[in-house]
């Protein structure tokens, strides 16, 4: 599910427990229980990383070398809508 909020916020929802918020600040990342907040400085770019299964999803590459793949968006990837929020 993608949700528009207010200008500059957009949000990719799978359920309460799994989301992306990407805002002014950064990308916020929520898989289950762990939640990832990082600032647009820290994020080199995005990618595709594995997820559960043989499904894929959004991974936001850092310029650390970590990566944080979005379970939110695990099987989304083909979605006109998710490609282009995330773009």
């Amino acid at each position: 599910m993608l949700c528009e909020q207010p200008p500059g916020v957009t949000w990719i929802a799978r359920d309460r427990r799994n989301w992306v918020r990407f805002d002014d600040d950064g990308v916020t990342v929520r898989n289950g229980s762990r939640t990832y907040r990082v600032t647009w400085a820290e994020v080199s770019l995005f990618g595709v990383g594995p997820a559960a299964g043989r499904d894929w999803a959004l991974a936001v590459k850092l310029r650390d070398g970590r990566d944080i793949t979005a379970a939110a968006t695990r099987g989304l990837l083909d979605s006109p809508d998710i490609v282009a929020a995330i773009r």
